[in-house]
């Protein structure tokens, strides 16, 4: 991988697997709360406000995004389960990582959303069968079902992979 791919995928583009157990899936979306505030613990506003590539968000839009995102996608598992193959509305993520909330260093109410969030998602995932993990939503954006089976591993993957470009940018000391 080139340097700024390392940057942008710092653990890799996402891959479904579909033999992996979905219950491993939402151990790790259960993690992401307590990881961010481990990585988070002794941040700084001036460090908030670094990149953690060149052109890339700052590290306090990575916080609201994941917010942002993971509301976006425990109600896009939601309405899978109660109407599968349902459309759902994407979101432009780069409009909306310009909002004033999401340029804003005080992560507080973002971080707060997060783990209420992640508590709500887990005890809706531990409840689905395994043949409703089947069910899914319809992504025109990507003009693919999408399956709760899937969703679950790529959400997994997308909180551990803006932990690693929290860390990157923590650890590059602002230089992007």
């Amino acid at each position: 991988m080139k340097h700024l791919d390392l940057l942008k995928f710092p653990i890799g583009k996402f891959e479904f697997n579909v033999d992996k157990e979905s219950k491993e899936g939402i151990l790790r979306i259960k993690n992401l709360p307590n990881e961010l505030n481990s990585i988070l613990e002794n941040v700084t506003e001036k460090q908030l406000n670094w990149r953690y590539r060149p052109n890339g968000w700052t590290l306090c839009q990575v916080i609201h995004h994941i917010s942002d995102s993971h509301m976006n996608a425990y109600i896009r598992m939601k309405i899978a389960r109660t109407t599968s193959g349902a459309l759902i509305t994407p979101y432009d993520e780069n409009a909306w990582s310009k909002f004033p909330d999401a340029c804003s260093v005080d992560i507080v109410n973002s971080m707060k959303i997060i783990f209420s969030l992640h508590q709500k998602w887990v005890t809706f995932l531990n409840q689905l069968e395994e043949n409703e993990l089947e069910n899914t939503y319809f992504h025109p954006g990507d003009n693919e079902h999408v399956s709760l089976r899937k969703a679950i591993q790529m959400y997994a993957w997308h909180g551990e992979h803006h932990c690693a470009h929290l860390k990157q940018g923590l650890e590059s000391e602002g230089k992007y």
